[in-house]
């Protein structure tokens, strides 16, 4: 079957818009997967102008169906969704529309493609071009980026949170495609809201002192545990194997794939939720991503081990990476303080962090879907807790 690339326009002005446009985006099914999400905008009315502002959002998609199949699926969610009839261009809960269909030309009596008014609509094409800027419109052969160029877009503004974000992304920021991204059947929509990580340490001796292996039944302990942090609003369960507290013992791939499998697999097996596992070992990762989990939460960002990069961008796992100078050797420990990292410096923290995180030169050229990126401020750990926190609100608002 040959797998072909749409591009669907969300828009809801009914109700609690953002929700209904998360909810399209998660009531996908299989046969439709979603590549890339555009951020969401709040846009004038168009058509009629007497009722609510929209929200709109557009979806990069990749699917099997045939564009009469595609459409079908797509009226199934918005009757899901509570989708009533109404008058044309009038106001509803959700809207999602087929705007292109690989180069498709098409007319029938339920379905044209390219979208009629994809070309006069700034409100779908502003999201359009921040996803494919130099796609070009099957029928007058102009670029999206093109077609924009020539329309009013004063009334397409981001919505909320992301109206106060720079427009322009930080160095290196090209792999951070989308506003949201859809991992097993949740939908994560950065920059709308916070998201909580639940953390499974199944070792006997974390940092935070909670190691699971030390329960009689560890997986039965971490099924217990991840319970209670999904009913106190967790949305992604880590899974971690290997202490890297300062002054840990380092353990073999084959102990960590003996830890962390198992706990994943039932985790899986039991919970609707994203599940990341904690490892700088490809070995482990891949099993890992194997046994159920969607993210690879890796503390050396990628650089311990060559084969990561690779089996993250195989596997189109989501990846988060940590940025990391500490080393084993700069580990102190002390009565007081405990274990801490000592003689890491930095001469300029976000533009080492950037470079770092980027070098400028032999750069694994893969894309990956990255969620953030984290200083490991173990050395912090004892200062001052405010530094800590305008420290990390720092690193996100210039790593974006």
């Amino acid at each position: 079957m040959t797998t072909s690339q749409a591009y669907l326009a969300l828009g809801s002005n009914l109700g609690d818009r953002l929700n209904q446009l998360e909810a399209a985006a998660a009531a996908l099914p299989p046969d439709i997967r979603l590549v890339r999400a555009s951020r969401v905008y709040e846009t004038k009315p168009w058509g009629h102008l007497d009722q609510p502002r929209f929200l709109n959002q557009v979806l990069h998609v990749e699917t099997e169906l045939e564009p009469g199949q595609l459409l079908e699926r797509l009226k199934s969610i918005e009757q899901a969704l509570g989708r009533q009839p109404s008058f044309r261009y009038g106001p509803r809960r959700i809207d999602i529309d087929i705007l292109l269909y690989e180069n498709r030309v098409l007319k029938s009596h339920s379905l044209t493609l390219p979208h009629p008014q994809l070309a006069q609509r700034a409100f779908v094409l502003v999201p359009l071009a921040e996803l494919a800027p130099d796609l070009r419109h099957p029928e007058d052969g102009r670029t999206v980026r093109e077609i924009l160029e020539k329309l009013d877009t004063s009334g397409v503004h981001p919505f909320a949170t992301e109206r106060q974000r720079d427009p322009t992304p930080p160095m290196g920021a090209q792999h951070l495609h989308a506003a949201s991204l859809k991992i097993g059947s949740r939908v994560f929509q950065w920059g709308q809201r916070t998201y909580i990580m639940g953390v499974l340490n199944l070792t006997p001796d974390s940092f935070s002192g909670d190691g699971l292996l030390t329960k009689e039944d560890p997986p039965a302990a971490a099924i217990e545990q991840a319970a209670g942090f999904l009913d106190a609003g967790a949305d992604i369960l880590d899974v971690g194997g290997e202490s890297t507290r300062p002054g840990a013992v380092p353990i073999s791939a084959s102990e960590e794939l003996e830890r962390v499998v198992p706990v994943i697999e039932a985790l899986a097996a039991r919970f609707d939720t994203a599940i990341s596992i904690d490892t700088f070992k490809a070995e482990v990762a891949a099993a890992a991503l194997g046994a159920g989990a969607g993210i690879v939460n890796d503390v050396w960002g990628l650089r311990a081990d060559p084969e990561m990069a690779p089996l993250v961008a195989a596997r189109s796992a989501a990846v988060i990476l940590m940025h990391n100078r500490s080393q084993p050797k700069d580990a102190t420990l002390s009565e007081r303080l405990g274990g801490r990292y000592v003689g890491v410096e930095y001469d300029d923290l976000i533009e080492d962090i950037r470079l770092e995180i980027y070098p400028p030169t032999d750069r694994t050229c893969v894309e990956f879907s990255i969620l953030y990126f984290v200083e490991k401020c173990r050395a912090f750990q004892h200062a001052d807790l405010q530094l800590q926190a305008h420290l990390g609100a720092l690193l996100l608002q210039q790593l974006g």
